[in-house]
């Protein structure tokens, strides 16, 4: 009855904050983190409230950054955090998000969800049965193994924004509905339920830098065991096998049509990746390639004045690039049998490749360096040529006019 009457209120306390938040700094890089590493681990963070990264400019700062550099220091295979935070999402229309999200590729699961919906005063019965089918949804699509955790609603009352008698209210409310999840996290030996610790945070300024550290120290440790037993299992149904496993290309293609890029102008914030990859591995050649429908085109290429800006698609080694979540390094082209004759004809001896994707996690091209003599593979660092591959990947997820391309379309 209580929360009935509070809604009207609700509404209009909601309205203020939203407004409010938009003139609160907040992460505007791309929604991931990358933590260096042979091996790393892919971890989503979905929902909203600390999800979101207020405060704070720069994702790394916000959650995703803490996660992944806490998540390497403990496991020293390196992190991939991808995030996907929307400060409106409620529990009741997660579940078809993360259906589009494909959670199968990720070895953790983080869900931070609840802010909205305490502050709206969802019915305990609501929340129960929304957060139910969410888990579900997840617990469904998710590789076995993969753990899952969900941490509580954050305390609201923290906030100027949320000070004052209502804002009690919905922190008491909050607190209920952390019970209820509670109880449905311990029903399933794959999810765990992280509490709020509103005494570790005690003194801390609220959307700090130092806030979001503590939040990924909560959770990164329920996150941990279940990691390195994925890791160390060869199980052809994990998040590592489904990711290197070739997407489906009427998929994939949609995912390269939206970026919008093909065919478009050279830009200096790719030819620098490009000339940094060529200096920094000695190579004749370093390009930034998208693979299309029939053919390899190059947003941008640092060598020979007459490399080609295009290739048809089965010459092209970034076609094979794709088809895995791995770097490929070719010593010798000449001793490969699947290498077309052209490329051995141009003179090429040596390839290395690593896949750039989509905003929502397609493999679209590579970041790829060519040479005339052959090499060994211990010749070239797989973790620096991955470091530049997500530096394309980076300008690729913004646009020109600087602004952030998202995983799920509004």
């Amino acid at each position: 009855m209580l929360e009935m009457l509070l809604r009207p209120f609700a509404r209009a306390f909601l309205t203020r904050v939203q407004a409010e938040l938009d003139h609160v700094a907040h992460p505007t890089d791309p929604p991931q983190y990358h933590a260096p590493g042979p091996d790393p681990d892919r971890v989503l963070v979905f929902g909203n409230g600390p999800a979101t990264g207020f405060g704070v400019r720069t994702q790394d700062l916000a959650l995703p950054g803490q996660i992944g550099r806490i998540l390497a220091a403990q496991t020293g295979r390196g992190a991939d955090v991808d995030l996907v935070a929307r400060r409106r999402t409620s529990v009741e229309i997660a579940p078809p998000l993360i259906a589009r999200l494909r959670p199968e590729r990720y070895d953790g699961i983080v869900v931070i969800i609840g802010a909205t919906d305490a502050a709206a005063f969802l019915s305990v019965t609501r929340w129960r049965a929304a957060m139910r089918a969410l888990l579900e949804e997840i617990t469904r699509r998710a590789s076995p193994g993969t753990p899952i955790v969900v941490l509580g609603i954050y305390s609201l009352r923290r906030s100027s924004l949320t000070a004052g008698v209502l804002g009690d209210l919905v922190d008491r409310h909050a607190r209920r509905l952390n019970a209820a999840t509670r109880a449905l996290c311990a029903e399933d030996p794959r999810l765990t339920y992280v509490d709020r610790d509103d005494e570790a945070v005690r003194g801390v300024q609220y959307r700090s830098a130092q806030a979001f550290q503590l939040l990924a120290e909560m959770i990164v440790p329920a996150l941990v065991g279940g990691l390195d037993a994925a890791a160390a299992a060869a199980d052809t149904r994990s998040a590592r096998a489904v990711r290197d496993t070739p997407a489906a290309e009427v998929a994939r293609q949609s995912a390269l049509d939206a970026l919008d890029v093909l065919d478009t102008v050279p830009e200096e914030r790719f030819d620098r990746i490009a000339r940094s990859a060529k200096s920094t591995f000695g190579a004749t050649f370093a390009g930034i390639s998208l693979v299309d429908r029939e053919r390899q085109w190059h947003k941008a290429v640092a060598g020979p004045d007459d490399s080609p800006v295009e290739l048809p698609r089965e010459v092209a080694l970034c076609h094979r690039t794709i088809r895995h979540d791995r770097p490929l390094v070719v010593p010798d082209l000449r001793n490969d049998p699947h290498v077309h004759p052209d490329l051995l004809a141009a003179g090429w001896r040596f390839y290395a490749g690593y896949p750039i994707e989509s905003p929502d996690g397609y493999r679209i091209g590579a970041l790829c360096v060519l040479d005339t003599e052959p090499r060994s593979g211990r010749d070239i660092d797989t973790t620096l040529l991955r470091d530049l591959a997500l530096r394309a990947q980076r300008e690729f997820w913004t646009r020109p006019d600087g602004s952030v391309r998202e995983s799920l379309p509004r």
